[in-house]
């Protein structure tokens, strides 16, 4: 039987209601299943890679530098470290992240740092399932600070 130019398959009556005709249930089933496919390509694109970030991106021994974390999972216990480049890092300070997945530390160079070194800053969860690591800090020499010049006395 043919019902609207179409194929009728599985024609059945529900209680007392109209007849459905299980062609437009499976294509609106395909149709919700393409969205949901749809979908779930998508979600990925939408989920925040781990980034950490350290400012400035060079300092003196005695600087402060703050580190920022962005894109963990919220209100998840981290921690920081620090070391330098490609190479093993020292957990320097615990903290959490916000409701957003941020987290933010300011922490300062030791007035002994080596400089024309570099340092690296990790943010990782604590159990280490998420790390990420900031670009390089480079270590610079202190500014100069510019000398008073002194007044002799008068009369001196």
């Amino acid at each position: 039987m043919r019902q609207g130019g179409r194929p009728s398959v599985f024609t059945r009556q529900h209680h007392g209601r109209s007849p459905v005709d299980a062609s437009a249930a499976l294509g609106a089933a395909a149709f919700l299943g393409m969205f949901m496919v749809a979908a779930a390509i998508a979600a990925p694109a939408a989920l925040a890679e781990e980034t950490v970030s350290a400012t400035p991106h060079a300092a003196a021994p005695g600087s402060e530098i703050t580190v920022t974390a962005a894109g963990f999972p919220p209100l998840t216990g981290v921690e920081l470290g620090a070391g330098p480049p490609a190479s093993e890092y020292t957990v320097i300070n615990h903290g959490q992240t916000d409701l957003s997945g941020n987290a933010r530390f300011v922490v300062r160079l030791d007035d002994e740092a080596p400089m024309e070194a570099a340092v690296v800053f990790v943010v990782a969860t604590e159990d280490l399932a998420i790390k990420a690591a900031s670009p390089p800090v480079e270590i610079t020499a202190p500014k100069d600070i510019p000398i008073a010049h002194l007044k002799g006395v008068p009369g001196s």
